[in-house]
């Protein structure tokens, strides 16, 4: 049938069906093409719109992404950084503060000077300083620009999300045959075996592997697995922090903790508190004792969150897990650092245990044997070079007082700056290399000191002595001011090399003890060690032949005079812990000594057999 001439309202009369093997002519609707087509053009050029609006904000958002990445090289990793320009900065009662300036609201403004002076900060314009936070500039990029953040957002879950479907294993194909379907092994069931030996192993293996409990899901260690057994059922990382783990904690309390310390005899304690990085204070505890077998024993009663860190809170904490396990009336000596909460605990915990009226082991020899609550000897010798090396000890100790010549404290600045210049400057470490290259010496990277740990920079005062030689020939052959104040003349190498030469042997006790594997130091071996450091300080020190090539005499007995000096100051800070170890051994006796110091001596009705009332050896 012919359809009727007008090109914008079409009527289509017949369609052809087939039903029933007949053909059957039925009139079609009607259709506004003009509706149809202006709909579809809107439609059309909706979609076009929201492209172009798209694509001009992934402009924005490269230009945010670039600009962030201008501020991670100076530490500032907030993605609202990349919001902003720096204009200069300035100082406001001698506080510096810097211009920023929004590179999409302040495009014209170029300098601070363009902001200063006028009444009213144009929009956009913020004043940071460094001692204040992200938060007007936060509220500045999210209130005016929100939308392209939102869009930076999506964009980054988008790469993010092709990038883990790029790494995600293929999955097996499916079984397509009944007899495959029907052979086809089912995964373990949570109560089963073998499902519950791979949950134990693999809390072991995060435990004490220290892993990330994020491994649990990680594809690849998953894939591992599952070819060795396709059955295994792994969980997910928020059910092994807060459940798994937990009752592992228990399981291993229950059935290797508490049954063992029901035999133990004399009981030492060490313990000790830490930040972690989410900030948490953190308090451990850690039993140690002989066995019948002779054997060295240690378990760990407890790791806990501190909720407050003076010396009464943890005196609570310590006694809880005392009486927990029973142990309040065995517990012989401890072991802690020097911090003023660790001797407060130690104080408050004895009125706590003569309240609850948990008796001592020893109350029997009240003339004998008190508690022995030591010092940590590694903290102690981090201390004496704390004492050392700081310029805050400097007034205390005057290592430098009366010297005409030596600056000791000026070394450490200026040795600093210069592996600085090798490790953070490309050119520097170019030449640093070509300089061991030319002393035909093996290259390797100075180290920088950590603020905390007052050994390594004592590690950095033998490396560079170690390679002065290259040391000399960089510095030589840097012709610029600054660098030439950086080099170190023969006479600053000679302050060096003597003050190593006193504090080497000191850190030398400690790091021959941390390389016997994973053994502690026991109690009456540190005791011997740190009596015969302090017996070998009390020594005149050995001259050092370098010394009698200098014809300055003067500067010869400053050297002289600060080797004493350095060895008065780690003699010193010693001398509070090891002294009354020293008077106990000469008044008591080894024997007593040793019954003090190793819980393994535990015949003490023996023992007090042979003292009498005085507490004297008969």
């Amino acid at each position: 049938m012919a359809a009727p001439a007008d090109a914008t309202n079409i009527e289509i009369v017949a369609e052809v069906q087939s039903e029933g093997g007949r053909v059957v002519d039925e009139p079609a609707e009607e259709v506004d093409l003009t509706e149809a087509g202006g709909q579809h053009g809107a439609d059309q050029s909706a979609s076009q719109g929201k492209e172009a609006q798209e694509s001009s904000m992934d402009e924005e958002v490269a230009l945010i992404e670039a600009q962030a990445a201008v501020w991670k090289r100076q530490n500032r990793t907030s993605e609202v950084w990349g919001c902003f320009r720096s204009l200069g900065k300035k100082k406001e009662n001698d506080i510096e503060v810097e211009g920023l300036a929004c590179i999409f609201c302040c495009k014209d403004i170029k300098t601070l000077n363009d902001v200063l002076g006028k009444q009213r900060s144009p929009r956009g314009i913020i004043m940071y300083k460094s001692t204040s936070g992200t938060g007007s500039i936060r509220k500045h990029a999210i209130s005016s620009h929100g939308d392209i953040f939102k869009r930076m957002k999506s964009l980054e879950t988008e790469r993010e999300n092709k990038k883990r479907k790029n790494i995600m294993p293929q999955k097996s194909a499916l079984a397509t045959t009944v007899t495959q379907f029907f052979h086809k092994k089912r995964k373990y069931k949570a109560n089963s075996k073998q499902q519950q030996i791979f949950i134990q192993d693999l809390l072991l293996f995060i435990v004490k592997e220290l892993q990330p409990l994020s491994i649990v899901e990680g594809p690849f260690f998953r894939q591992m697995l599952l070819r060795c057994d396709p059955n295994f059922v792994f969980p997910s990382r928020r059910r092994v922090r807060d459940v798994l783990l937990k009752e592992l904690r228990q399981k291993v309390d229950r059935e290797h903790v508490a049954p063992i310390l029901k035999v133990a005899g004399s009981i030492s304690l060490t313990f000790d508190l830490w930040m972690s990085r989410k900030t948490e204070d953190l308090f451990a505890m850690i039993a140690h004792w002989i066995g019948d077998d002779w054997a060295v024993y240690h378990r760990c009663l407890g790791l806990v969150k501190a909720n407050h860190t003076d010396g009464s809170s943890l005196s609570n904490e310590l006694h809880a897990l005392l009486v927990k396990y029973n142990i309040a009336n065995r517990v012989l000596g401890s072991t802690k650092d020097q911090g003023s909460n660790m001797q407060s605990c130690i104080k408050a915990l004895d009125d706590i245990q003569q309240k609850s009226g948990s008796v001592h082991i020893v109350d029997s020899l009240p003339s004998l044997l008190n508690r022995f609550d030591g010092t940590c000897y590694a903290h102690l010798i981090s201390t004496a070079l704390s004492k050392v090396f700081t310029k805050q000890q400097q007034r205390e100790s005057q290592i430098d007082h009366g010297f005409s010549t030596i600056k000791f404290f000026e070394l450490k600045t200026q040795l600093q700056s210069q592996i600085t210049y090798t490790k953070k400057s490309s050119k520097g470490r170019q030449l640093w290399n070509n300089a061991q290259e030319k002393c035909n010496e093996s290259p390797i990277t100075l180290i920088t000191p950590v603020k905390t740990r007052m050994g390594s920079t004592l590690a950095m005062f033998e490396q560079c002595l170690r390679k002065r030689k290259s040391l000399h020939v960089l510095y030589t052959d840097l012709v610029e001011a600054k660098y030439q104040d950086r080099r170190l003349s023969r006479n600053q190498w000679m302050v060096v090399n003597a003050v190593c030469d006193v504090l080497k042997p000191v850190c030398i006790v400690i790091v021959k003890q941390q390389t016997r594997a994973s053994e502690y130091w026991l109690l009456s071996d540190a005791v011997a060690t740190m009596t015969e450091l302090f017996i070998n300080l009390r020594n005149e020190p050995p001259p050092l032949q370098e010394l009698e090539e200098f014809d300055d005499e003067i500067f010869k007995e400053e050297i002289r005079e600060l080797r004493k000096r350095v060895t008065k100051v780690v003699r010193d800070t010693i001398f509070p812990s090891v002294s009354p170890l020293i008077s106990f051994s000469a008044g008591k006796g080894h024997t007593m000594l040793s019954l003090m110091l190793d819980p393994k001596y535990k015949s003490m009705r023996i023992v007090s057999k042979l003292i009498n009332d005085k507490g004297r050896v008969l």
